[in-house]
């Protein structure tokens, strides 16, 4: 490889470097910072979305409510495909997940009386 052929791939590599911006953020899971799990629970319910919040991985788990059989979808930004960023927040997402399922469970289970 001739010195002119490396320089060029120095450059397109280090090109590719500073386009990464989604590696230092997670937007999906820090939208959830400062919302209220118990009132989005109350809210997605009235509107007919009844389902839980299932954080993503090789087996996905419902926080709060893992015996349930209540449907669920998984928690955007939880995946265990997403950047670095998502998993150093995956606590916070797990903690309102949790919250969200158990008001969810709760009126899930009052109604239906």
């Amino acid at each position: 490889m001739t010195l002119k052929h490396l320089f060029g791939l120095v450059i397109i590599v280090l090109g590719g470097c500073g386009s990464r911006p989604a590696l230092t953020s997670c937007p999906a899971i820090e939208s959830l910072n400062g919302r209220d799990p118990t009132v989005d629970a109350r809210k997605a319910f009235t509107q007919g979305d009844r389902r839980l919040l299932m954080m993503g991985g090789i087996v996905g788990t419902i926080p709060g409510a893992e015996n349930s059989n209540i449907p669920s979808r998984m928690l955007a930004g939880t995946s265990d495909t997403e950047p670095l960023a998502c998993s150093n927040l995956r606590t916070n997402a797990q903690r309102y997940a949790e919250t969200f399922n158990k008001e969810m469970s709760e009126l899930a289970v009052k109604n239906d009386r």
